[in-house]
């Protein structure tokens, strides 16, 4: 009997025992998991909440195709194409260096699953979440998200444009501008019903402008009702700032043919009144948040100047010299990531001369050529 009351003791202490140890692990503060991030320091990973109510990237930037889109955590994402290959990038704003999109640990960055290695037009973001369509027949739209990919969308035409507004994806192709719903892309509704020209559309405040083939711009709802024109004047890449539109005029020459530089104007959203911004304006984009116009100017075959507008002042200057075209701007950035030709075309060789990637703050100074990150081989 002394025996049996010594092991029900015994018993009894193990299960207070075990009852404080639950009772400890159940009340302790969790420890949180720290993960490692691209520029190889550690930081708690939180969920990062997507509003997907704004636009997702400014008009000027999918007008030029789309190759660069700021994503939150990781600065410019770049679909960089150029003599060194085609490879998707990360522009590091705070560090200014460039690093691959995919930033797992444990890849190489040498497979073709790989996002680093796709190609990725008219780039929509919201916080670091990615909409773009797929590089490789372009009737894909595909979602990145912690570097994995899903196509939401497969069409039977060419995707010639995308956009995000209002929590739905627009594109268009030879038939029109569609759209589909981010929570359910599975059923496509046609907005208009004509070929647009080039990517040339945009959105403010519960409207689409845009311009047809006949390069006129009209004015339509979201859902692509009560169309109306909007400007009698043909028109080129309209943008949004304040409470006016913003294009660069389809000007001829004397033969007939459209100018390559144009007159940048504008039109009041509320009266129509139009007037005129620049002269002889090539390229433009415009920073909304800063009330700015970025725009390149041609100077003779080999150079091209980039310059600012400060919309308030009307003052302007010079930001740097660059190649022609792929003029993006993120607003959320002070840098701009843009191309500078380097070297000469050999002999016998047609086409576009070299470039390289170059970064500089958007008010002209450290400017400074990029290291491409290498691939290791595996």
């Amino acid at each position: 009997m002394k025996n049996k009351k010594i092991i029900i003791g015994l018993c009894c202490g193990v299960v207070i025992i075990i009852g404080i140890f639950l009772v400890l692990i159940a009340t302790r503060k969790p420890v949180e998991k720290n993960v490692r991030r691209a520029d190889h320091s550690t930081k708690t990973k939180t969920p990062i909440a997507v509003d997907y109510s704004g636009i997702g990237n400014t008009s000027g930037n999918l007008q030029n195709g789309g190759d660069q889109a700021y994503v939150q955590g990781r600065g410019v994402v770049i679909d960089n194409r150029d003599d060194s290959g085609s490879q998707m990038l990360c522009f590091d704003d705070s560090t200014q260096k460039l690093q691959f999109y995919c930033n797992k640990r444990s890849c190489l960055h040498n497979g073709t699953d790989c996002i680093t290695n796709q190609q990725l037009s008219y780039m929509v973001s919201y916080g670091d979440v990615v909409f773009a369509v797929s590089g490789t027949d372009n009737s894909e739209i595909w979602k990145i998200q912690n570097n994995e990919i899903t196509c939401i969308y497969r069409s039977k035409n060419h995707i010639g444009g995308l956009w995000g507004y209002r929590k739905y994806l627009y594109f268009m192709n030879d038939f029109g501008i569609y759209r589909i719903s981010i929570d359910d892309p599975s059923k496509e509704e046609q907005v208009i019903d004509k070929p647009v020209s080039y990517e040339y559309v945009t959105f403010y405040k519960d409207k689409i402008y845009f311009c047809l083939e006949d390069l006129l711009l009209y004015q339509t709802n979201l859902d692509g009702s009560d169309k109306k024109r909007f400007c009698d004047e043909k028109a080129a890449s309209p943008q949004i700032c304040g409470d006016y539109l913003y294009y660069r005029c389809m000007e001829y020459d004397k033969k007939g043919r459209f100018e390559v530089e144009n007159t940048l104007k504008r039109i009041s959203l509320t009266d129509h009144h139009v007037e005129k911004v620049l002269d002889e304006v090539y390229l433009f984009n415009i920073d909304e948040k800063n009330n700015k116009i970025y725009y390149q100017v041609i100077l003779n075959d080999e150079d091209v100047s980039l310059r600012v507008l400060d919309i308030a002042s009307n003052k302007s200057n010079e930001v740097t010299k660059c190649a022609m075209g792929a003029l993006y701007v993120c607003p959320e950035s002070d840098w701009l990531v843009i191309q500078q030709y380097e070297g000469q075309l050999k002999e016998g060789q047609v086409g576009a001369r070299p470039t390289h990637l170059y970064c500089v703050k958007k008010d002209g100074s450290g400017e400074k050529r990029l290291d491409y990150p290498k691939k290791v081989e595996g």
